[in-house]
């Protein structure tokens, strides 16, 4: 493995979840599995995952799980607002987070490559601008939940079906987590 070939790690949970969700036969996302697959001998300089919650306390073990895979977390607390006298959630977006770390993690001059595991279109104007610098760009996503401006401009990589787990599998996973994070 080359020291100059750094790779930036980040992960839209959100988009993720809700893509495995509708295109994984309901599964969700074994995240240390699929930062393994990614990474697969590279260098991790910066492996960030966004997400969302409700509750922080009940959001906690799955915080732990994407800690112990290797993600640091940005998260927001998703808002509740009352219209019409029915309350709604607010959704929670991480776009102008994610790019901007984006952009400060590229300043390493080992990186190489910016892996981007979203289907979110909107990222399609950053993926222009990294190659336009150089840095190469992957896609980790499923296909049909993957924005074709995303599939165009990167090396589009499909979820691997064993990084997916049951609601079950993932329970464990997160239990197994939060004992190895308290035990250390």
């Amino acid at each position: 493995m080359s020291e100059n070939n750094g790779v930036v790690v980040v992960a839209d949970v959100q988009n993720l979840y809700h893509a495995a969700k509708t295109f994984g036969g309901g599964k969700k996302v074994n995240y240390k599995l699929l930062m393994q697959k990614i990474l697969n001998g590279r260098k991790g300089v910066s492996c960030k995952a966004y997400a969302a919650h409700k509750d922080y306390k009940e959001s906690k073990r799955f915080y732990n799980s994407l800690r112990a895979a290797g993600f640091e977390i940005v998260s927001k607390r998703i808002i509740t607002k009352v219209e019409n006298g029915r309350e709604r959630l607010v959704p929670r977006y991480f776009e102008v987070e994610l790019a901007t770390d984006v952009m400060d993690a590229i300043s390493d001059e080992t990186v190489k490559t910016v892996v981007m595991c979203t289907g979110n279109g909107s990222y399609a104007y950053l993926i222009d601008r990294l190659k336009d610098i150089g840095i190469s760009v992957e896609v980790w996503c499923f296909d049909k939940a993957t924005a074709g401006s995303l599939k165009e401009r990167s090396a589009f990589r499909e979820i691997p079906a064993e990084c997916l787990m049951s609601a079950q599998e993932a329970v464990k996973e997160e239990n197994a987590s939060t004992t190895a994070t308290s035990v250390k």
